[in-house]
């Protein structure tokens, strides 16, 4: 055990002055009697010092592992602040392509109907410039549905991470 070294330290300097107090010829029986009634207070005291230290020892980890708890439980809730903040902003993403999307659509619609006039270079021009946002916002959804999966599964992580932590102290406290 961690303690038994300061609990040997502290009856060897508690017992050395007894022991050096007293006087080289035979002790009379009233005194060991007396010296005997002192060492059984002083076992009794340091059986004390030694529960208490064990009590404290156990309380300072379970304090321990509480905040180890509280660590994992705000990993999990910035997480999921991340997640969803990514999540929203993949819907954005999208929203702004079917957007963009709906805008070029009905741009060719009105060219093909003939109410809106454009030379053929500036109708290209424009269509190649929607295509080319649209591309990149396609490129962005798919960064972002790769983070969000990354995200997802490293909420799982800290989530079962945070369950192991409450067993664990569940485990300690019922054995104390």
């Amino acid at each position: 055990m961690r303690y038994r070294a300061p609990i040997v330290l502290a009856l060897t300097l508690l017992l050395a002055p007894a022991a050096r107090a007293q006087p080289p010829e035979v002790a009379r029986p009233a005194e060991e009697s007396a010296l005997a009634g002192e060492l059984a207070r002083l076992n009794a005291t340091l059986i004390d010092i030694r529960a208490l230290l064990e009590q404290i020892t156990e309380t300072q980890g379970l304090d321990l592992l509480m905040k180890r708890m509280e660590l994992s439980s705000a990993q999990v809730m910035e997480t999921e602040k991340r997640l969803r903040s990514a999540e929203s902003e993949r819907s954005s993403v999208e929203d702004q392509r079917a957007s963009m999307e709906a805008s070029l659509q009905s741009y060719l619609a009105r060219v093909e109907s003939g109410s809106t006039k454009a030379p053929t270079e500036q109708l290209e021009a424009f269509t190649d410039q929607y295509e080319t946002r649209i591309e990149r916002l396609d490129a962005r959804m798919e960064r972002l549905d790769d983070e969000i999966a990354m995200l997802g599964n490293l909420l799982s992580a800290k989530r079962r991470e945070l369950e192991d932590w409450r067993e664990h102290i569940d485990r300690r406290l019922g054995g104390v």
